[in-house]
């Protein structure tokens, strides 16, 4: 059985542990610090100079604005006041949290006095931070998860109405493609008499084939894009030269449609650091894209405009078509955009959106001009090369 003497050395101990984490606070009813046990002085804001006689909220600034609840425990209104997990700096320049009560020192008269009890908590505080920091972490990443999952939704949605898209128009070029080719096989006669005429039979299997090359390279472009490979090999290039080519292989197919297709260049060179295929892909989907939308008849203007003073190179491709209005011109570059009005015209939706990443790993910029009506303007700017 333990005697005495050990129970009061563990007594001592335990009075011993508790010093280093509470600390009594004995206040008169002016709200003068009388005394102070355990880790009370070590609070004080001056370290150096004893708090006892000092006011207590000088000392404790914590306590700074509760003076009139302070008086409220001391004429017996209120039981006592809590202030839980007052975070302090410590001398490390770390943190400490620690929890504040005021009671009254007479629990049978309340105007004899106060105590305040200073108990340090920073170990669980710590811990609740650690936690709060964690469970707000926690609920970040679920908000990142569920809105992947959302745009991951969405994605596979905008896919499956895409390769429906694009399966309706691989099918159409394909369809007059073997239509007429089959007209030519089994037409008896004169393949030059009546409306089978050669010319104008391979100009129809022409256009289309052009069309279905067209948006099989769009379909090819758009995976390299979300695979984040779309090469582009820059050399110094006459901007110029690749416009003609596109132009020219148009020109034939357009004519038959009674749709005029302008070009006008500059006599000199305008270089360029571009990848000449990736800018004829551009030309190819923006006279396109007129060409579509013209119709029977129309006119086609492509220009090249060099503005040194600029540093800058602007490609215009111009139509007399029906117009794009305001409100949808914003869209116009999204993925799988198509207008209102286009339901009617084959189309995938990427071309605007290729044309405009073709564009920004130029280091250029795109822009449309367009009213209802008075036709369409597409603008891409490219910077000038200075390389010698």
């Amino acid at each position: 059985m333990p005697s005495n003497q050990s129970f009061l050395s563990s007594e001592s101990r335990a009075f011993e542990l508790l010093s280093n984490r509470i600390g009594v606070v004995y206040i008169n009813s002016d709200q003068i610090i009388e005394s102070t046990q355990g880790i009370a002085q070590d609070l004080s804001l001056d370290r150096e100079t004893n708090i006892v006689s000092q006011p207590l909220t000088e000392s404790f600034i914590e306590l700074f604005g509760f003076e009139d609840t302070i008086d409220s425990i001391l004429n017996g209104e209120l039981p006592y006041l809590e202030l839980q997990e007052v975070n302090r700096e410590n001398e490390s320049g770390g943190i400490d949290y620690f929890d504040f009560s005021i009671y009254p020192a007479d629990d049978k008269e309340s105007s004899n006095g106060l105590v305040l009890l200073i108990e340090n908590i920073t170990n669980r505080g710590k811990l609740m931070q650690s936690t709060v920091q964690q469970r707000n972490e926690l609920k970040l990443a679920q908000q990142e998860l569920s809105q992947a999952n959302a745009e991951l939704h969405s994605l596979n949605e905008l896919k499956s109405i895409f390769l429906s898209m694009a399966a309706h128009d691989l099918r159409s070029p394909l369809s007059v493609i073997t239509t007429y080719s089959d007209l030519m096989m089994t037409h008896k006669g004169d393949l030059n008499e009546g409306p089978f005429k050669p010319r104008y039979v391979f100009s129809r299997i022409l256009e289309q084939s052009i069309w279905l090359n067209s948006l099989i390279d769009d379909i090819l472009n758009l995976n390299m894009i979300e695979q984040g490979q779309f090469p582009i090999h820059t050399e110094k290039i006459d901007i110029q030269l690749p416009l003609i080519e596109v132009a020219n292989q148009f020109r034939q197919v357009l004519n038959n449609r009674n749709i005029s297709l302008k070009l006008n260049v500059e006599q000199n060179p305008i270089w360029v650091m571009a990848d000449a295929n990736r800018i004829k892909q551009i030309a190819f989907n923006l006279i396109g894209n007129s060409a579509k939308f013209l119709g029977d008849s129309g006119e086609i203007e492509v220009s090249v405009v060099a503005d040194p003073d600029e540093n800058k190179v602007d490609l215009l491709f111009a139509d007399d078509g029906p117009g794009i209005p305001e409100k949808q011109q914003e869209q116009l570059f999204q993925l799988f955009y198509r207008t209102p009005g286009a339901s009617k015209f084959s189309g995938t939706g990427l071309g605007l959106y290729i044309v405009k990443t073709i564009t920004e790993r130029h280091e250029g910029t795109i822009s449309v001009f367009s009213k209802e009506k008075e036709g369409t303007t597409f603008k891409i700017s490219l910077p000038i090369s200075t390389k010698e």
